[in-house]
């Protein structure tokens, strides 16, 4: 057997079982709109041994497998690719190894493709392949959960691939290793996309995407360094008219930030009128968050209103 050989229909059965399962799921009469890279499909599939159940939020970056991490995941990128025309509601690719070489290209690489998907271009295979050309332009839901994208990944995210889903009102990033860089990318993208009147309308572009109803960051070290909270707030500031959802749980959040975001959610117009009027919760558990001081604040704005009151009991700690 040539050198090689071995690996290479260990990674080409990966790609196909994984397809298969997109397909079984896509053929279901029971499939809502979501594509699932399934967890203990993945986990029967890759791992040596037994598999064990995990949480929903870890960062999973070196479990048992047969094949290096960027063979999964390149794997589960050309599985996708047989399904790419599936008016897909949803993609969830959880565990899947996804690092940031993964997602975006170089400025150099985008040239050479010039938005079509040529095999002689330099540039990998990666999500932004796909997006570039209009796959999954349906997408409402992106959950990358699990991953291994970085401060790297979530830039590219934010730079290449979220731009290309005019329709996508959910983010999902929990479990993926990144901090401030990160959720700096995440701010300036949802300002420069999704128009909010906290944020001056700059161009034509930021009306043609959905703002963004929910976003799960939990479980990323993104509260170690002071100027994390002025970029929540401002994050909370650009999802405003929309945001239903914000989890925030385990981001070594301290109280400071957790009440300076209270203070910004509670606060109300001279009408009397919520500035987040759809919001349901913010989760902020497994914080460094002083429980008492926290309550007692949050008891003490509630006191101002019936829609500050509201708005205060929608933090999650």
């Amino acid at each position: 057997m040539p050198s090689g050989a071995g690996e290479v229909n260990c990674d080409a059965s990966i790609e196909s079982r994984i397809h298969q399962d997109f397909l079984t799921q896509l053929q279901s009469s029971r499939f809502n709109g979501v594509l699932r890279l399934r967890g203990k499909y993945v986990r029967r599939t890759i791992a040596t041994s037994p598999p064990t159940k995990r949480p929903r939020e870890c960062s999973d970056k070196k479990g048992p497998t047969e094949l290096p991490q960027d063979d999964i995941a390149l794997s589960v990128l050309k599985a996708i690719g047989k399904v790419s025309d599936a008016p897909l509601r949803g993609l969830e690719l959880r565990h899947a190894r996804i690092t940031a070489s993964h997602i975006g290209c170089s400025e150099k690489e985008e040239k050479e493709t010039e938005g079509e998907l040529n095999e002689k271009a330099s540039g990998p295979l990666t999500l932004y392949t796909y997006f570039s050309l209009g796959n999954f332009v349906s997408l409402r839901i992106l959950d990358l959960e699990c991953n291994n994208l970085g401060d790297d990944g979530v830039t590219q995210l934010c730079q290449w691939c979220l731009p290309q889903l005019k329709f996508l009102h959910s983010l999902f990033l929990a479990s993926n290793d990144f901090g401030l860089t990160g959720l700096e990318a995440i701010v300036q993208y949802v300002e420069k996309y999704h128009v909010s009147d906290a944020v001056p309308r700059v161009t034509a572009e930021k009306s043609e995407l959905h703002g963004l109803e929910a976003v799960g960051l939990s479980n990323n070290a993104i509260c170690v360094k002071d100027e994390s909270t002025a970029l929540l707030c401002r994050l909370l500031l650009a999802c405003r008219r929309v945001l239903h959802r914000l989890h925030m749980n385990h981001v070594h959040m301290s109280t400071a930030s957790s009440v300076s975001l209270l203070k910004l959610v509670t606060s109300i117009n001279d009408e009397q009128i919520p500035r987040f009027p759809h919001l349901q919760a913010i989760y902020i558990k497994q914080n460094e968050i002083d429980m008492d001081e926290f309550r007692s604040i949050q008891q003490r704005v509630s006191a101002v209103s019936a829609p500050a009151a509201a708005a205060a009991h929608t933090f999650v700690v």
